[in-house]
């Protein structure tokens, strides 16, 4: 889980961070382009969790317009209540940190802060990843 509101600037790469890493967007849900043509592209989410890749929007353009800005995503897709209440339970992430589930959801855990836990993301990413192979 990111901070629903700094999204934006983190995918964009301001503040020093890789939009390309997963562990820099510091979610489990990770958003990422794709050039797919000269002409098209698209802004895709990633659940590690399920292993489910959605589009979210057709172009980078409208993903920050709209898609990202919408108050039923942030609320759905990025949690920001659940986020909100991770940062005052476990306080602020590192560098490397998520907040994630623990037990992971494809184990059983739930969306819920009583599962929510936080470490490094590129680790936790690998283990759910293997998990799921």
């Amino acid at each position: 889980m990111t901070s629903p509101r700094n999204l934006p600037e983190q995918l964009s790469g301001n503040k020093n961070t890789n939009p390309c890493k997963s562990s820099k967007i510091k979610a489990c849900r990770d958003f990422y382009f794709r050039k797919l043509s000269d002409s098209e592209n698209d802004v895709c989410l990633l659940d590690v969790h399920y292993r489910e890749t959605v589009v979210c929007m057709d172009s980078y353009e409208e993903f920050f317009k709209g898609y990202i800005l919408d108050e039923g995503i942030r609320k759905d897709v990025l949690r920001e209540d659940l986020y909100k209440t991770a940062v005052e339970k476990l306080g602020k992430l590192a560098y490397e940190e998520i907040f994630f589930f623990k037990p992971a959801l494809c184990l059983g855990g739930g969306e819920d802060i009583k599962y929510v836990t936080k470490g490094n993301g590129a680790v936790h990413h690998q283990v759910l990843l293997q998990i799921n192979a």
